[in-house]
């Protein structure tokens, strides 16, 4: 292809040139492959798209059960407090943070209000939440 348009050249450059683009079109084979490494770009893509978005999934989902537990623990000291639950409040807000795998930071009791505050650790990042039960 590229030779026939030498021909009509008189400069020494223009064949160099000819030859050259020839021996490259050897070289890299043509579009061969091409796919592939369409293929890997495209799933690179949708990954690195989509890694922040479940990042936040994942906040907002740790979030929700992090308020869950305070609440759950709120009620059950509330509980204890009036007599429903044996035990302290303040160690039966511990036990069902504990089961619901979040640390119970504060129990604070005054008259008939309890406020509970859990934490809990997620992806490098700690959220907190509390929660304010009473008995009346």
């Amino acid at each position: 292809m590229c030779q026939g348009r030498c021909k009509n050249w008189a400069g020494k450059g223009v064949k160099e040139v000819c030859l050259g683009r020839r021996l490259l079109a050897h070289a890299c084979g043509g579009e061969r492959g091409s796919g592939t490494f369409l293929a890997l770009a495209t799933l690179v893509l949708v990954v690195g798209a989509a890694t922040p978005l479940i990042f936040g999934a994942n906040q907002a989902f740790e979030a929700e059960r992090l308020d869950s537990a305070a609440e759950l623990s709120a009620m059950s000291a509330a509980d204890s407090l009036i007599g429903f639950l044996t035990g302290h409040p303040c160690e039966v807000a511990a036990k069902v943070a504990w089961l619901n795998r979040v640390n119970l930071d504060e129990c604070r009791i005054v008259g008939f209000d309890i406020t509970i505050t859990v934490s809990a650790k997620s992806i490098g990042m700690v959220h907190f939440a509390s929660a304010t039960a009473t008995t009346s």
